[in-house]
């Protein structure tokens, strides 16, 4: 995270360029192979990272042809809470959708449908190690066709400013911690 060419440049919390289009659309989009499989390209030069994430009931509101293939809840979930989900959401990726640590105060449970999904769980006693602070909130926003006809992405800080507890913390940099200071892992 940074702003590119900024001569201070500041770590921001970056929320991905959101678009609508159909559920049909999305998967072409997602099974369509990318020109630049450099992961450690800067952001500005990677491809677009197909991503269906929304919450708050996305299942319902996003995607109701669906809801007649998913049961109404997973009974032994609603057993365990004491009470039906407040939510269902869906999440669509490929193996290149990613999301940072982060605090979650929902209880989840994931189907993951097709391929595998990692997840570094903490116990809330170890949340100290990764270094929540405010950061700016920032959007990617796709510029077409640039110099050489790609699409492009640049940051755009939101206005009005807004701050987000954020941690730039990564299973690598926490591993790399343990190895340095054992008390701090």
């Amino acid at each position: 995270s940074g702003l590119g060419d900024d001569e201070n440049p500041v770590e921001v919390f970056v929320q991905p360029e959101e678009r609508l289009m159909t559920l049909r659309e999305f998967a072409t989009t997602l099974q369509t192979p990318t020109a630049d499989t450099d992961a450690h390209a800067h952001a500005s030069r990677r491809s677009a990272v197909p991503y269906v994430s929304r919450q708050c009931g996305s299942l319902l509101e996003e995607f109701p042809s669906l809801v007649d293939d998913c049961a109404d809840e997973i009974p032994f979930a609603s057993e365990a809470l004491g009470k039906p989900p407040d939510a269902v959401n869906l999440w669509i990726g490929d193996e290149r959708s990613q999301t940072t640590f982060h605090r979650d105060h929902y209880e989840n449970v994931y189907c993951v449908v097709r391929g595998k999904k990692v997840f570094h769980l903490l116990p809330p006693c170890d949340g100290r190690v990764l270094g929540f602070r405010r950061a700016p909130a920032a959007r990617f926003e796709q510029r077409e066709n640039g110099e050489d006809g790609e699409n492009r992405f640049v940051l755009a800080l939101e206005r009005p400013r807004r701050e987000v507890a954020w941690s730039s913390a990564t299973p690598g940099s926490l591993r790399a911690l343990a190895r340095t200071n054992p008390r701090d892992a």
